[in-house]
């Protein structure tokens, strides 16, 4: 009985030490997009800068990420009458990121989502909301430099069945440590 623990206990050594895991962080630039059944959102767009953080151990990965931006509509028409709407927008999450081959990953995770619209000329009842909500995508990572990784992903944050965003990630990362 000691020489099959002895024999589990060396094969799953072995194992952790050939795939040791790491915790990471660093900063991202998103372009951000509304999709929306409401055009007066649909066009909003915006480039906004992030953080990211997570561990990974093999395959797998736990990640968190924040990001505020305002998008902005400036083509909404209605009765000949131009609207410029706007949409701040504070994204944060928790995921995993699961890697299917070297350099592509599978994200999926709760994003949350504080959304305030407003426009010029003055409309009301425009979004005001909180949601908590799902987001899933894909990426592409690959090691720049050692301990820096980059990544490229674009993911659906679902806010409401209304609501939602399109976002491309460019993110940099440092390993800051492994185990």
């Amino acid at each position: 009985m000691q020489k099959i623990a002895a024999i589990i206990f060396l094969l799953l050594f072995s194992f952790h030490s050939h795939s040791a895991g790491y915790a990471y962080g660093g900063l991202n630039y998103s372009f951000n997009g509304v999709i929306s059944k409401n055009d007066a959102y649909n066009g909003a767009t915006t480039l906004s800068p992030g953080l990211v953080a997570g561990v990974r151990f093999n395959k797998i990965g736990l990640e968190v990420f924040g990001r505020k931006f305002t998008m902005v509509n400036d083509d909404y028409v209605v009765n000949n009458i131009l609207y410029e709407v706007e949409v701040d927008t504070l994204l944060y999450g928790l995921g995993m990121r699961l890697s299917l081959t070297q350099g592509v990953d599978f994200i999926l995770g709760a994003n949350f989502q504080n959304v305030q619209a407003s426009s010029n000329p003055s409309v009301s009842g425009l979004l005001n909301k909180d949601y908590m909500s799902y987001y899933i995508g894909g990426g592409f990572n690959r090691l720049l430099y050692p301990k820096v990784r980059g990544q490229l992903d674009m993911a659906y944050y679902r806010g409401d069945v209304s609501f939602g965003i399109l976002g491309v990630i460019l993110s940099v990362v440092y390993e800051f440590t492994t185990f």
